[in-house]
């Protein structure tokens, strides 16, 4: 089997530019064989060998940033040995799929500027500010001050569900450093930081109250740009204070200082004992080591730089926090 014509049908072009900056071309062509003793898979892969179908990859003529996605082989209605081939160009590439109408908008791009002015919005990835979504976590709460008729707390303590939000924060940047990032996973914001979104969203984390979630990373590519997408999920704890119920810790830990035994004047440790018996459940002690007295509460603090460990969440890649 030979083929003896392979032209494009140049008024079949087509060119989209739409408002993800995304091109989309399509180029027809119309390819005869020669005969018409021929299996299906023989007929396609003699079209595609051909030195005038272009490739999967192969860019757009006259275009740097615009990729053929798609090469379609189907035969012409009524005639066996005539067949068209249709080939879809795109400039983001890792788009699930492209139509030659431009309407499948390319992974993440229109998201980023969802709620921009058109032109506030930017071409270049890396110079698009982050954009950011809230969701909700669920986490256990112990409720304090609740008693039986007794006024003893109840064994095991009532635990009601309460909700954080989480910030999924969303960036590009144009390299990334895996292992560095890996070493961001569950840190806890040192200082207060506000960054603005593209749609001029102010978002504060004041100290102490974010802790990275997690990290997803995205390589991208769109036209010439090739990138790396990154979502920071960035959980949100506002817990405040159990001395005055106002301050807010954060992710600081502050645990009721109780305990079985108790710190002698020697520095040496002795088991608390109690009608002559040692005590079976942990008692109050002062902050101090020894037992507190009656109706006095003292808490340990455990900061969030000693439990996961803090970074400026200024210095994260992409974020441009200010």
């Amino acid at each position: 089997m030979a083929i003896d014509l392979f032209e494009e049908l140049w008024q079949e072009r087509k060119g989209t530019l739409d408002k993800s900056y995304q091109n989309t071309f399509s180029r027809s062509f119309i390819v005869h064989t020669d005969t018409l003793e021929q299996t299906d898979i023989s007929i396609y892969d003699a079209i595609y060998a051909h030195a005038n179908c272009p490739q999967i990859g192969d860019l757009f003529p006259g275009d740097d940033d615009s990729y053929a996605q798609n090469v379609n082989i189907s035969p012409e209605q009524d005639d066996p040995q005539t067949w068209k081939v249709t080939v879809e160009y795109s400039s983001n590439p890792d788009a699930a799929s492209t139509s030659s109408d431009g309407s499948t908008p390319p992974p993440q791009v229109e998201t980023q500027q969802t709620g921009q002015k058109p032109a506030d919005r930017e071409a270049n990835p890396t110079l698009r500010p982050p954009d950011f979504k809230v969701n909700f976590v669920s986490f256990p709460y112990i409720v304090p001050n609740i008693n039986n008729s007794a006024g003893d707390p109840f064994v095991p303590p009532i635990t009601v569900e309460k909700f954080r939000p989480v910030f999924s924060i969303g960036c590009n940047v144009s390299s990334i450093n895996s292992y560095t990032l890996a070493t961001y996973i569950g840190k806890v914001n040192s200082t207060s930081v506000t960054f603005t979104t593209g749609t001029g969203c102010v978002l504060s984390i004041p100290a102490k109250t974010g802790k990275i979630k997690n990290i997803n990373t995205e390589l991208l590519l769109e036209g010439s740009f090739q990138y790396w997408r990154l979502t920071y999920e960035i959980e949100i704890n506002t817990s405040v204070s159990p001395i005055d119920d106002t301050t807010v810790i954060g992710w600081d830990m502050y645990l009721l200082d109780m305990g079985y035994r108790f710190r002698k004047d020697d520095g040496e440790m002795a088991p608390i004992f109690e009608g002559g018996q040692k005590v079976t459940t942990p008692v109050k002690l002062n902050g101090a080591g020894k037992k507190a007295n009656v109706g006095s509460t003292s808490y340990r603090e455990f900061t969030s730089s000693q439990i996961y460990g803090t970074i400026n969440f200024a210095t994260l890649p992409g974020l441009g926090f200010f």
